[in-house]
This record gives C-alpha cells, structure tokens and sequence, in this order.
C-alpha cells in the first residue's frame, strides 16, 4: 500500500468509505435514466476531472484550452466534458491521465472536509467525495492520448533491459 494511504487508511470510518461507495453505485444505477440525469448527478466528478486535466496541462505549458463541462453527443456516446491541449512526447502521459490524482485527493477531501461535517453538509461533502473517487479513472480518450508515450517507453525499456542481460 502507499504510505499516504497507509498515513490515512485509520482516518476514515466505515460509513465514510460507505458513503462514497453507495454515491459511486447510485452514480452508475442513475445512467440507466439518461444522460442528463447522469450529467447532473456526476456533475462534480465531471468537473474534477476536466479540471486535473487543465490544471496539469498548465503545469507542462501545454496551452490548455477552459474545460468544456456541457455533455455532448458523439455518435452513439457522450463526451462528459474535455479540456484540448497540445500534446507532446514529454507531457501527454501526465496531462491524459491526471485524473489518477483525484484518487488520493477524494480521500483527503472526505477525511478533511466530509468526515467532521453533520447532516446536509455531511451528505454533500459525501456526493462530492464519492464523485471524485467515481472520476479518477482515465477515460478511453485519455488512454488514447497517453498510449503512444506509453507504448514508446515501454519498447524503451524492454530494449534497455535485453541489452543489459
């Protein structure tokens, strides 16, 4: 485990980890009535998630564009929202897949913010929370944009380690 989790693994009850759960659950049962009603559920993770991605891109001066939160249809599927940048060898990985970092920052959001509230603000300190952790996977379009660095550094890497041997 890492050490933050393990640093935090105690600060965080079992309703509080039930919370988040039962959001990501109602998240994934709420789908099933639309894009609209989903959007408007999820809408904090959406939010996070485009932001990471944006705040990351201004961190690798990547000329981010505002992230774009209005859900659109493309085809058969929805785009939840999207941030576009201009991507490079060096920075597409950590722009594509920042949103790996709403998992530890869900877990601080709950235990600094969602643990010591009561009642309504307990509940949407709990939505929020449950949110990011919902949105901190990478989504396919980021796994594009961060597979061709990957792929390079993997074949990198294989090669290093056959010329070591």
């Amino acid at each position: 485990m890492p050490n933050w989790l393990l640093q935090h693994a105690d600060s965080l009850n079992l309703i509080d980890m039930t919370m988040m759960l039962s959001i990501m659950i109602a998240n994934t049962l709420i789908s099933r009535f639309g894009m609209w009603p989903y959007s408007l559920v999820t809408f904090p993770g959406t939010l996070t998630h485009e932001l990471a991605h944006y705040f990351m891109a201004l961190v690798f001066f990547a000329s981010p564009s505002l992230p774009d939160i209005i859900p659109k249809r493309n085809g058969s599927s929805w785009t939840m929202g999207a941030v576009t940048f201009v991507p490079t060898l060096i920075n597409s990985v950590p722009i594509a897949l920042a949103p790996l970092l709403l998992m530890p920052a869900s877990w601080l959001f709950a235990e600094r913010v969602m643990h010591p509230a009561h009642g309504w603000n307990y509940l949407i300190y709990g939505w929020i929370a449950g949110n990011m952790l919902y949105a901190c996977l990478p989504s396919r379009q980021d796994w594009r944009v961060a597979m061709p660095t990957l792929s390079i550094v993997m074949v990198v890497w294989i090669l290093y380690e056959l010329a070591r041997r």
